[in-house]
């Protein structure tokens, strides 16, 4: 097997390791749907950084501008924040890896709610 749009063949499967086969094709789809999920949030995090960049570098052209510095400083707060952003996703990726099995869903959401009000404190507290 070279891809993950591949599965095992199910025909002339002995009955006993039918569901065995069956439930690994299954978390090959999982996998695979994972693996396109994150390929499109990678270029969405792309295109979401070009933007900014692309007006940060030709603000940097403008050195002469009378409003250069708060331009530069308003569109670096708006990168952070991005990123920022990013982090607090891939933090709450790991929070719901980590949950421990028998924890609900509910709880997962609990768990964010309290990552973003901390990351939003420390913004706060950073004046950003």
């Amino acid at each position: 097997m070279g891809s993950l749009d591949q599965r095992l063949s199910t025909e002339k499967i002995p009955s006993e390791i039918l569901p065995l086969v069956e439930t690994i094709n299954q978390a090959l789809s999982r996998l695979d749907e994972g693996v396109s999920r994150n390929t499109q949030f990678l270029a969405n995090v792309a295109h979401e950084l070009r933007t900014p960049v692309m007006i940060f570098s030709a603000r940097a052209n403008g050195v002469e501008k009378p409003t250069f510095r708060q331009d530069v400083q308003r569109d670096a707060r708006r990168m952070r924040n991005i990123v920022e952003q990013l982090l607090s996703f891939a933090r709450l990726g790991r929070l719901e890896r980590a949950r421990p099995r028998g924890r609900s869903r509910r709880d997962g959401r609990s768990d964010g709610r309290r990552l973003c009000s901390a990351r939003r404190e420390e913004r706060q507290a950073a004046g950003i």
